[in-house]
């Protein structure tokens, strides 16, 4: 069972050992890592990672995006990551399977797999899935309980449990606390692709398609560390710029993540002082935190998840 592993990413230097080291113990031996930043690529290839095939933003991949069958649509929106991201995802299924792949997953670099009992590894996972064309995990969103965050894989065990896993009274609870902005990125999930099924493309960066036989799984899920730490959160707003007003021209980016225009406005537009008021209410804080933390926990609408208490606020 040969499982491969595809991000697009920038600006991730400082986790990209840990992310790759991660996945390696569960088992996936192939990554494709799509380096955005053309001056970054001499540093990755330093770091000198077994099994990562490093792909950079050059002429040849802009050719490679032109084989894509949403190349026509696509074509107007290179300048946006999520265009490039779907389109580095199309390549990507193209060479697996060339290369003799089974599965294919696209995670980000602020995102990791968990795998919990009785599963060994993702080989051992992805046998019992053969049927299937698409495997959906459902996410877990971080919560940063520091201000500062050197390595939010190893310092971040805090997690807002997927909305979709808990029942009528905690979601109750949710609504009550949280109201409309309980994660403040994605709720959605992320999927795996079977290359020996119908799925023949990216369906933006959440899902594929044809999707066909579709498993929805609950136990094994992704880990969103969206925002852990204010030096990545400034970082991330800094680097994303004045962006697009809209994705691929249709979802309006501000009225689908609300916390994206008022961080925009914060690092972009505005001050040091704008940013870090916003990162502590907004995020280290929301809901109540840290006062309602224990009560959140009991009531099993945040877990742990991790080998270690974190650093305290």
């Amino acid at each position: 069972m040969q499982l491969v592993l595809v991000s697009t990413f920038a600006a991730a230097l400082p986790v990209l050992r840990s992310w790759v080291e991660w996945h390696q113990s569960l088992g996936i031996e192939h990554f494709y890592l799509f380096v955005d930043d053309q001056k970054e690529l001499a540093a990755c290839e330093a770091l000198k990672l077994a099994g990562v095939r490093w792909i950079a933003r050059d002429e040849a991949l802009h050719a490679e995006w032109q084989r894509s069958p949403a190349w026509d649509y696509q074509k107007q929106f290179c300048h946006q990551v999520y265009s490039r991201q779907c389109l580095n995802t199309d390549y990507a299924m193209r060479r697996a399977r060339a290369e003799g792949m089974d599965w294919l997953i696209h995670l980000d670099l602020d995102e990791k797999l968990h795998l919990p009992a009785p599963w060994q590894n993702m080989q051992q996972y992805f046998e019992s899935k053969t049927i299937f064309d698409v495997v959906r995990f459902s996410n877990h969103e971080g919560v940063p309980e520091s201000w500062h965050i050197d390595n939010y894989f190893e310092d971040v065990t805090l997690f807002k449990r997927s909305f979709a896993l808990l029942d009528a009274k905690q979601q109750g609870i949710v609504r009550s606390v949280f109201g409309e902005r309980y994660f403040l990125a994605y709720y959605n999930g992320k999927a795996a692709v079977n290359l020996h099924g119908r799925a023949q493309q990216s369906a933006g960066v959440h899902e594929f398609q044809p999707a066909g036989m579709i498993h929805y799984e609950h136990q094994v899920c992704v880990l969103h560390y969206t925002n852990c730490g204010f030096n990545w959160y400034y970082s991330k707003y800094a680097t994303l710029g004045n962006y697009d007003d809209y994705w691929l021209d249709i979802a309006e980016i501000g009225k689908l993540f609300p916390i994206m225009e008022e961080s925009r406005q914060a690092v972009v537009r505005g001050s040091i002082h704008d940013a870090t008021r916003l990162y502590d209410t907004q995020l280290m804080r929301q809901g109540g935190l840290p006062h309602r933390l224990n009560a959140l926990l009991a009531a099993g609408i945040l877990i742990r998840i991790g080998q270690s208490p974190p650093k305290s606020i």
